[in-house]
């Protein structure tokens, strides 16, 4: 029961990248000159012949599997940092990266065929009055991004994750930057991976590590912190479907991680469902659902000269915890081509009737103006 559960979570994550990643990718399509028609394929992504549908069950293989998937649909690595700098102010570092394919790679259809497309994005965010940079770039696979397995790292442009080290304790390194920031980190998990569906009963397949240690640099500041990783690849759900999602990361002072989703209609009617799942310190997993557990928005914040209100405070009540969510800012909305509210959050109160604080990487789609 509770790996099946794990799984309806992963795909639940999967499904939050695909909403803000394909649409963008299809309007970057279109506005960037390139034929009509390959804004059909990606909408036709799910009936590409050229890529396998994943079946049956499977093993995580580590470091091997932070690399590409080219049979795989789709794949995404998703990255939320929570620092701080060396006089105690939080910094949110949010690192994104999708591959989406249009064409399997034995199709001779020369050297510049537009076989895959990636999007990737950057957030720093610096305390409550330190500045906000926010970068998106898309690429196709003819130089500006790919994967080298030897290297053990992914990149587009000069946005690089490298993997690679001890399979029980893998090492991450991420340099990348948003606007005028460079960003340089190095993340160890803490916790070994967890895979997602090894059973084979969904076309995805993937892993969670949910803390890992980082140092490094973010400007001219030295960091620590943790961070969490989402790692997927496998079927891609088709945009502009009418559900959206708030995502919440947490990680507490005293070693519980907390993961949630939040599915609602995008037309408001329907009642919001929730899953998720907290791993205490010694790693044990606790799965949570609407059923044991209340995330209710407190708080609420409008663009300036807009109408929608994105819900930036919570309380989470419920499976032992008691906790109060406040956004390191109001503003944290990013104006990608899809537009998100992204950024970090604090957090206070109790579990289990014991204190605790943390922080926090919240994430809210479906609330922009249409």
């Amino acid at each position: 029961m509770a790996a099946r559960r794990l799984r309806l979570l992963s795909l639940a994550t999967l499904a939050l990248c695909a909403a803000f990643v394909l649409p963008a990718h299809a309007q970057a399509i279109a506005e960037g000159g390139v034929a009509q028609n390959f804004y059909e394929d990606v909408l036709a992504l799910g009936q590409d012949e050229d890529f396998v549908r994943l079946s049956g069950s499977w093993d995580l293989q580590l470091p091997e599997d932070f690399g590409f998937h080219p049979a795989a649909r789709s794949e995404t690595w998703t990255l939320s940092a929570h620092l701080a700098t060396d006089d105690g102010r939080p910094v949110n570092v949010q690192f994104s990266l999708a591959r989406l394919g249009l064409r399997a790679a034995e199709h001779d259809d020369g050297p510049f065929a537009l076989r895959d497309l990636f999007r990737a994005h950057v957030i720093v965010i610096s305390g409550a009055a330190g500045p906000v940079a926010a970068e998106e770039r898309f690429a196709r696979s003819t130089g500006a991004a790919g994967h080298d397995g030897e290297m053990g790292e992914v990149w587009i442009d000069n946005w690089q994750l490298g993997y690679g080290g001890d399979p029980g304790a893998p090492a991450l390194t991420l340099s990348v930057s948003a606007g005028d920031t460079p960003v340089a980190l190095r993340l160890t998990a803490e916790r070994a991976a967890l895979p997602q569906n090894t059973g084979g009963e969904a076309p995805l397949r993937g892993f969670v590590i949910p803390r890992l240690s980082v140092t490094g640099s973010v400007g001219d500041a030295q960091v620590t912190g943790t961070a969490w990783l989402d790692r997927f690849w496998g079927e891609v759900p088709l945009p502009g479907g009418p559900l959206a999602y708030d995502r919440l990361v947490l990680q507490l002072d005293d070693g519980t991680d907390v993961s949630l989703l939040r599915t609602r209609r995008r037309d408001g009617g329907g009642i919001a469902t929730l899953d998720g799942a907290a791993i205490g310190p010694e790693g044990q997993v606790s799965l949570l659902s609407d059923e044991t557990l209340d995330m209710t928005p407190r708080q609420d914040w409008r663009p300036k000269g807009g109408t929608a209100a994105y819900p930036i405070g919570w309380t989470i009540r419920g499976a032992g915890l008691d906790l109060t969510l406040t956004p390191l800012r109001h503003d944290q909305r990013h104006a990608f081509l899809f537009p998100v509210w992204s950024g970090g959050v604090r957090v206070d109160g109790t579990r289990d009737g014991n204190p605790v604080t943390g922080v926090g990487t919240l994430q809210l789609t479906g609330y922009e103006d249409e």
